[in-house]
């Protein structure tokens, strides 16, 4: 897994407008990062630990940050067997949330909860082809 660091993650933040929590103790940033696209195909893969969920706060005026290997698209199951069929799989539009999640439990073990809303895409073809593009957002 790529090694980041927080003034890197930070610049890319400000680059796009996001704010970041910088003052505080415990004022937790977290941001998730899509893998670079696979080198033989072009497309974004399924089924795969490849991105990367990174937290960071200031303790003390010091920056701590954690980095985790995630997956930020769905696997291939949901892919071919979409939750809402009509609609298709959900997929994460990149974007910044405020406030849309909380901490709960997932299956009895301490997860992010989707609390507010979320810009997504619909892949709706089940082609195993991640539909990736402003015409499938909602």
């Amino acid at each position: 897994m790529k090694k980041f660091s927080v003034s890197s993650i930070i610049s890319v933040m400000k680059r796009k407008y996001y704010p970041v929590f910088e003052t505080g103790d415990y004022n937790i940033n977290t941001v998730g990062i899509r893998s670079i696209m696979n080198d033989e195909t072009g497309e974004v893969q399924a089924d795969r630990f490849n991105d990367c969920l990174c937290v960071f706060y200031k303790v003390k005026g010091k920056w701590k940050l954690y980095t985790y290997k995630a997956a930020t698209v769905p696997g291939i199951y949901y892919l071919q067997h979409p939750m809402l069929p009509e609609f298709g799989t959900a997929i994460l539009a990149p974007g910044f949330y405020r406030g849309a999640y909380t901490l709960g439990l997932h299956y009895g073990l301490p997860a992010l909860q989707q609390v507010g809303l979320l810009r997504l895409y619909r892949d709706t073809t089940r082609d195993m082809v991640l539909d990736l593009d402003g015409r499938t957002v909602q």
